[in-house]
């Protein structure tokens, strides 16, 4: 009885199969890349959008402050906080002429100013007359 030898053939992967082969696996991943942000991005952008803003409301909330006074160590207040209101004046628009009417708003912005806040009239006047070519005061 002989001894039968068995012909096993090996392949071997020559460059060209190689590159070939890397070829097919770039454009199969590139392929599932494609596919995966059509379907995630383009397929379900409202639903994402929706999604996004619910959450976005729901974790927003007001942390209310509060402000202290800055003392120094006699406990005598050197700063402290309180509201501040501020008023511009546009002396400029105020002073402004209108044809055949001369300045309609300077009056009855004197009279409210007057009234609401209790500047004198002439104290109103003289600001007015000297800033006239500003817009700010």
């Amino acid at each position: 009885m002989g001894q039968t030898r068995r012909s096993s053939k090996q392949r071997k992967l020559t460059g060209k199969m190689q590159a070939a082969l890397w070829l097919v696996f770039c454009l199969f991943l590139v392929g599932i890349l494609y596919v995966m942000i059509r379907v995630l991005i383009a397929g379900n952008n409202k639903e994402y959008t929706k999604r996004a803003l619910k959450q976005k409301i729901s974790r927003e909330r007001t942390i209310q402050y509060q402000r202290g006074s800055i003392t120094d160590r006699n406990g005598t207040v050197l700063a402290k906080s309180d509201r501040v209101y501020q008023m511009n004046l546009d002396p400029r628009l105020i002073l402004t002429e209108v044809k055949n009417k001369g300045a309609i708003y300077k009056e009855p912005t004197i009279r409210a100013l007057c009234k609401v806040y209790g500047f004198s009239e002439n104290e109103l006047l003289q600001i007015l007359e000297e800033n006239k070519d500003r817009a700010y005061y």
